[in-house]
Formats: C-alpha cells, sequence, structure tokens
C-alpha cells in the first residue's frame, strides 16, 4: 500500500542531503590541510609551482635482501604442502 512506502521516502528525502552534507564536509576537512600545506610551501601563484616531475616523483622504497625473499619463499612453499598433504590424507583429492 502507499503508506508503507512512506517512511521509506521520508527517509530518503532526509537521508540523501544530510549525507552529501556529511560526505562534503568529511571532503573538506581532508583536502584543507592538504591545500594548506601546498599554499604555505609554494604560494597560491601557478606561476611559481613546481613542475609535474619534481611533483610525481616517489622516493625509492629499499628492497628487502634477496636472503629474506627466498626465506618467506621457501615457508611460503613449506606451509602450501603441508596444507595439501593434509587435505590429502583427509580424503580430500
Amino acid at each position: 500500500s502507499d503508506s508503507d512506502n512512506k517512511p521509506l521516502l521520508v527517509f530518503a528525502v532526509v537521508a540523501f542531503p544530510l549525507g552529501y552534507s556529511a560526505y562534503g564536509l568529511w571532503k573538506k576537512s581532508k583536502c584543507k590541510p592538504i591545500y594548506d600545506r601546498w599554499v604555505h610551501n609554494y604560494g597560491s601563484d601557478p606561476e611559481n609551482w613546481p613542475d609535474a616531475p619534481r611533483l610525481y616523483r616517489t622516493p625509492e622504497k629499499p628492497k628487502s635482501p634477496k636472503w629474506v625473499q627466498i626465506t618467506v619463499l621457501i615457508i611460503g612453499i613449506v606451509v602450501a604442502m603441508l596444507i595439501w598433504y593434509d587435505n590429502y590424507k583427509s580424503g580430500l583429492f
């Protein structure tokens, strides 16, 4: 009936604007510190902003030593074999 849909309609009419406003405030609160830091570092004049290569350069992460990679690989293989063997013994294969 029509009266069954009224609470859902009222909820949708009220919840959508509130949710949209809350999202806008949340987004603004996340972006404002980034913007403020940018303006503090580079100013508000786009002519003085750094070029794109400087902006998007990521610092290189140090690679873990080869022995750590090999150890993790061997442990992963052993664990997989133990799980496979346990399933084999229980009759799943």
